[in-house]
């Protein structure tokens, strides 16, 4: 599922899919480290196209990460190709996820809320309600 945000959204340069969508594997790669606690670890980070490499001081590797750029500024990483992921957004949980009309109604009536409700509250997963509004 994706935010509506990615769909509509002004680019750095016209084929701004081919010049972000390395900066967006690089962000992904980065917040990795971080989750994974080895951020004051790194001296040193090689990309090889959009493979990933970290390093502590004495050059011993601490995390690699492969992401490929699949068009429209988005990323999947191998383990998610490997895993089968055909889809961007894969790794997000969605409050009120849904694939088609009908089921984005039924979740309407089930909660009791409007389609810009149900759409607020999945976007709510990505930004804050005042950026959004």
């Amino acid at each position: 599922m994706l935010s509506i945000f990615d769909l509509f959204k002004i680019d750095i340069v016209p084929s701004g899919s081919h010049t972000v969508g390395p900066m967006w594997a690089a962000n992904r790669y980065l917040l990795e480290l971080d989750f994974h606690g080895l951020v004051g670890r790194v001296a040193q980070i090689q990309a090889h196209l959009l493979r990933f490499e970290a390093f502590d001081v004495s050059r011993t590797p601490l995390l690699e990460g492969i992401y490929y750029s699949v068009g429209g500024d988005f990323v999947l990483s191998d383990a998610e190709i490997e895993a089968g992921a055909d889809k961007v957004g894969t790794n997000v949980v969605l409050p009120y996820p849904f694939n088609s009309a009908a089921e984005l109604l039924e979740i309407g009536e089930t909660n009791r809320l409007s389609v810009a409700e149900t759409a607020l509250a999945n976007e709510n997963v990505w930004r804050d309600e005042e950026e959004i509004r």
